[in-house]
């Protein structure tokens, strides 16, 4: 066997690929690729097997994606009617460690073991990146007229 795929969206609870938030499959801009440190090391809408090795490369061969609950476009996650990709509520997931849950940037960093400084400059770090991406692709916006 001269090659294999691989895909990272297995759950550290087990590896199957199920039981995951929808949105950390599409790459959102309320998602953020995070390793054992805290830090950002992957285009998150990048190819799949450029994050399989990105993720290969990192401490332990693990990483984390942390989502905001409050993305602009999605049920929050704390509503009745959020579901996983395969249809688990927030409070199973959670009760069963599929998913950790913070109201904060540093609990969760404290909950999962990170780095809370590091965890929270990739946060502003991407903030910033995406602040920019976005006026450059306003500057570059086409007049429909």
């Amino acid at each position: 066997m001269d090659q294999i795929q691989l895909l990272y969206l297995g759950n550290m609870k087990n590896g199957n690929m199920t039981k995951y938030p929808p949105r950390c499959v599409c790459a959102t801009p309320e998602t953020i690729f995070v390793n054992q440190n805290g830090d950002r090391f992957v285009r998150e809408d990048g190819r799949r097997d450029d994050i399989c090795a990105a993720i290969l490369r990192q401490p332990g061969r693990r990483y984390y994606v942390i989502e905001s609950a409050d993305g602009a476009h999605y049920t929050d996650i704390t509503s009745p009617k959020w579901r996983s990709g395969d249809g688990f509520d927030r409070k199973y997931l959670e009760e069963n460690g599929y998913i950790q849950v913070a109201d904060t940037l540093t609990e969760l960093a404290e909950k999962i073991g990170i780095s809370p400084e590091h965890l929270l400059q990739s946060v502003n770090s991407y903030h910033a990146w995406k602040k920019a991406k976005m006026r450059n692709l306003e500057e570059w916006h086409l007049d429909a007229g």
